[in-house]
């Protein structure tokens, strides 16, 4: 990413650490939980597609607390 796309996201270019995080997604019968590190203050939008298939939004305007976020 550029270092303006890492300002955009919250993450640091001169911290390795530093960086968008997914963490193992949880499936059960009502369908599949996607989670992340988030960073505070970011809204983030959720896309998924099949393969070969566009991607559209799941869920948009997500706000993270800086904490995981799902």
């Amino acid at each position: 990413m550029s270092n303006f796309q890492e300002w955009l996201a919250g993450t640091d270019p001169l911290d390795p650490s530093s960086a968008l995080i997914l963490l193992p997604p949880i499936a059960d019968a009502s369908g599949v939980t996607v989670r992340w590190q988030g960073v505070d203050g970011k809204i983030y939008y959720v896309q998924g597609g099949a393969a070969g298939q566009a991607f559209s939004t799941v869920q948009s305007n997500v706000t993270s607390s800086g904490c995981i976020t799902t």
